[in-house]
């Protein structure tokens, strides 16, 4: 009897070793920016297409050096650039319920228009403030230049 019960022990672990697949990872297809000149404080849409070869669910993580993201779980994003210019890049990492994942980054280049001498081009010095507020400007420091 405990021969008989040993077998069937075996047998049945053969057979779901036999029967179990190794999970496959998620794969990252395309990641792309939907813009052209990225300037700053622009909002860029990022969108990625992954595929999982289970078809199971997908999560989307995203991570940027620079500027800011959407909150979100999901294959589409916003980049919010930040106000330098600069060489900037953002990674995505798409996980499936089993752990697997894939990475991808993209490189987004934040430029400030040929003529402009800064991020903000308008002046402040034609700003009108709400009634009831004023603007204060910065005190000019010996040699001509403001404090920050």
């Amino acid at each position: 009897m405990v021969r008989w019960l040993i077998s069937l022990i075996i047998a049945v672990g053969s057979l779901v070793i036999i029967g179990c697949k190794e999970n496959q990872s998620p794969k990252i297809v395309s990641l792309q920016a939907l813009a052209g000149n990225i300037q700053p404080g622009d909002s860029v849409v990022l969108i990625a297409y992954a595929v999982d070869p289970e078809r199971g669910r997908l999560r989307f993580r995203w991570r940027t050096n620079g500027g800011m993201l959407s909150e979100g779980n999901d294959s589409i994003a916003i980049w919010y650039a930040p106000k330098q210019r600069g060489r900037y890049k953002v990674w995505l990492r798409v996980n499936d319920a089993l752990g697997a994942c894939d990475r991808k980054s993209i490189k987004l280049k934040v430029t400030i228009p040929p003529g402009a001498d800064s991020a903000f081009p308008d002046s402040i010095k034609d700003y009108e403030p709400p009634k009831g507020y004023r603007v204060i400007r910065s005190p000019r420091r010996p040699g001509g230049r403001q404090t920050p």
